[in-house]
């Protein structure tokens, strides 16, 4: 049932009839086998289905609960609805089945399960669907067997139940969940269970060891903790698992564990409250044309995100390295092999797409940092002079971000500027182009010495650097 109905007074949660979800009434296909109507009672295994789910509290079956009945004859199986019986433990189910039994049944009626001398074959999904205080859709098989129209339902997989609030002060919306079995256990795919010898369901095929839920958007609260239900086989976790939890803005936190956490059939394996918080990363990489990664780093709250080293680059270390590309909009190299920007009279918009240098060498994931992205990065960070002798192999400047970004910096060498003539005050001064125009002819870039740096505008008839950040 996708809602779960309770009766108080009970010391344990019940959850034979919880297994079956809600369902619309399911009309049965057309079949060669003579049917008849026939009533079924469905009832649960006491000492088999206790769980902890809710305290004093049992699960009881739902009016939307379906079966689907098997025999030797009807191994497509017979949709049986439910007639009577809703909030209590033992309920009816009414259907029109084949006369002859044993009969053998799953609930709920799982579309493309089937039969075969005794065994049912069906298959739970890769995803399953966040509801609140339950388990997905159909995601709780359970199994009976039965040479009378009475059965007796037991459950084929467990639940692994994740509790999360967030810290003080913190926001956040859970958007999945994605477990994973450190033994390497499948959690999803085809599995097959025969109910005459035990309930416990055998994975077969077309599964991986990781299952997810898809939460859309919950949010989660900081006094209150969110509890989210995953179904899994039974024995899942012997070795411990991985939990990966995505928020809405795409920031991914793993919780794992080394302990046995065994699931059991029909039972909910709740998990101590885990108080978290979605950090946004501050440092990362991201690829640019040719599969390459490049590092990137943030040096304040919401600030562009830096490219370690320069468009052109082959590496973060050595003079070449850090120098190794000029240009604004375009490149030309002249004999000598020197890279510099011959087309300066481009109109006065701001570069984009592949007029923008590092889109167009390094590919969408990069563009070239702004006017606003230099005079922030003065703003912002502490800087630190680095002579020809440093770790660094090259003069350049050290920017440092304050307060949590503290551990961040990006370097920016001296690489000078160069022009058809040549290469010119390597060592000394560094020139980083921006992608703002500045009036016709000209575009803003940021300038430095060991004494002094800022952002001002200049023909871009000359060879700067371009350093790029990370496109948004």
């Amino acid at each position: 049932m996708k809602k779960l109905i309770y009766m108080a007074g009970a010391a344990l949660v019940m959850l034979a009839s919880a297994s079956c979800e809600k369902k619309e009434t399911v009309k049965e296909a057309q079949s060669s086998v003579e049917k008849v109507d026939m009533v079924f009672t469905a009832t649960s295994d006491n000492g088999g289905l206790k769980t902890t789910i809710v305290d004093n509290t049992k699960a009881v079956w739902s009016s939307t609960d379906n079966l689907k009945v098997f025999t030797a004859e009807d191994q497509t199986g017979s949709v049986c609805n439910y007639k009577s019986g809703a909030g209590t433990n033992t309920a009816e189910f009414a259907g029109q089945c084949a006369k002859k039994g044993p009969w053998t049944a799953i609930c709920p009626a799982i579309e493309g399960s089937t039969y075969s001398a005794g065994t049912i074959t069906f298959t739970m999904p890769e995803t399953q669907t966040y509801a609140a205080n339950t388990f997905a859709d159909g995601a709780m098989p359970c199994v009976a067997y039965s040479e009378t129209n009475t059965f007796n339902f037991k459950h084929s997989f467990g639940v692994l139940k994740l509790s999360l609030k967030l810290m003080e002060g913190k926001t956040g919306s859970v958007q999945s969940i994605t477990v994973t079995d450190n033994g390497g256990k499948q959690l999803w795919g085809t599995f097959t269970v025969n109910p005459q010898t035990s309930a416990a369901a055998t994975y077969s095929t077309g599964g991986t060891s990781s299952v997810t839920l898809n939460c859309t958007s919950v949010a989660l609260s900081t006094s209150t903790a969110t509890d989210f239900w995953i179904v899994v086989p039974a024995g899942a976790f012997a070795s411990g698992f991985d939990v990966t939890v995505t928020s809405t803005d795409d920031i991914e936190i793993t919780l794992s564990t080394t302990k046995a956490n065994t699931i059991k059939a029909g039972e909910v394996n709740k998990m101590p409250v885990q108080t978290i918080e979605f950090v946004v990363p501050t440092t990362g990489e991201a690829e640019i044309t040719g599969g390459t990664k490049v590092k990137w780093v943030q040096l304040w709250e919401n600030g562009p995100k830096w490219a370690v080293y320069n468009v052109g680059a082959t590496a973060a270390t050595g003079t070449d390295s850090y120098g190794g590309y000029y240009c604004w909009g375009g490149s030309y190299k002249n004999g000598n092999g020197i890279a510099w920007q011959d087309d300066h009279n481009k109109g006065t918009g701001s570069l984009t797409g592949d007029t923008d240098t590092a889109t167009k060498l390094w590919g969408s994931n990069w563009q070239m940092a702004t006017k606003a992205d230099y005079e922030a990065l003065l703003a912002n960070c502490d800087v630190t002079w680095k002579s020809a002798t440093s770790e660094y192999g090259v003069a350049g400047r050290l920017y440092t971000g304050k307060g949590d970004y503290s551990g961040n910096s990006v370097f920016f060498p001296t690489a000078g500027y160069c022009d058809s003539y040549g290469v010119f005050n390597a060592g000394s001064i560094g020139y980083y182009w921006s992608s703002t125009p500045n009036g016709s002819g000209s575009a803003y870039r940021l300038g430095f010495d060991s004494d002094n740096h800022k952002v001002f505008g200049n023909s871009r008839g000359y060879g700067y650097s371009v350093r790029a950040v990370l496109a948004e």
